[in-house]
């Protein structure tokens, strides 16, 4: 699923911190009857913004997840596919 125009979530989402994508990934899940939230993370996409080492990358992840998120991460090949949805077949 795409989002329209999100290359300018960031600058919607300004000023949310961590524990408040949480509260609203949780009441989601909640509203879908799901236990815990899951979101399947693009790996090449973290590592362009935190850095290229697998250290950054890792503690991204785990950032995200210690709130009790399920973070997947999902790593594309050295060829990326044509459609971002395939992706998500690649997931960790």
């Amino acid at each position: 699923m795409g989002v329209l125009h999100g290359s300018s979530v960031l600058y919607y989402a300004k000023g949310l911190q961590i524990k408040d994508v949480v509260a609203i990934a949780k009441g989601l899940a909640a509203d879908r009857g799901m236990a815990t939230p899951t979101i399947d993370v693009d790996c090449s996409n973290v590592c362009f913004k935190v850095g290229k080492n697998v250290q950054h990358l890792a503690n991204f992840l785990m950032r995200w997840s210690d709130p009790g998120l399920c973070i997947t991460p999902v790593c594309d090949n050295t060829i990326r596919p044509i459609s971002k949805q395939a992706t998500n077949k690649r997931k960790a």
